[in-house]
């Protein structure tokens, strides 16, 4: 890898001019140059790693309410084939409630905003 592709990954990653002329051992204002003449690649590609982080927050978020549904169905099932006079059942139902409750969390929206109109993504809201 050479030192302007070593500078494109390092500035993705959000490291400082000065951080990154210690590592690739190349003057600021050379770095500088280069980020300018960049400008419009590094923030396409922190764009992109943006987009795959939200993916990966979604898919994430997705298998935990499936494996939370999971558990749900196996203990309202158990408690339906209970009788309620043999089965500790206010522990049962603390599980089914505890995990109807969590998916009902899980199941809200996800919404992520900025701050600040100088943000890479702007002023705007974005739903995950």
């Amino acid at each position: 890898m050479n030192k302007k592709e070593k500078f494109f990954e390092l500035r993705i990653e959000g490291k400082s001019f000065d951080s990154i002329a210690r590592t690739i051992n190349v003057s600021k204002p050379t770095l500088i140059k280069w980020s300018k003449a960049l400008h419009k690649e590094l923030e396409n590609q922190k764009v992109i790693e943006w987009e795959a982080f939200l993916e990966r927050l979604q898919l994430r978020r997705q298998q935990r309410i499936v494996s939370l549904k999971n558990i749900s169905d196996q203990l309202t099932a158990e408690f339906s084939k209970r009788n309620l006079n043999e089965v500790p059942t206010p522990k049962l139902l603390d599980f089914i409630l505890r995990i109807q409750t969590r998916l009902d969390d899980l199941n809200d929206k996800v919404v992520l905003s900025s701050d600040t109109d100088n943000d890479l993504l702007g002023p705007n809201k974005w739903e995950a």
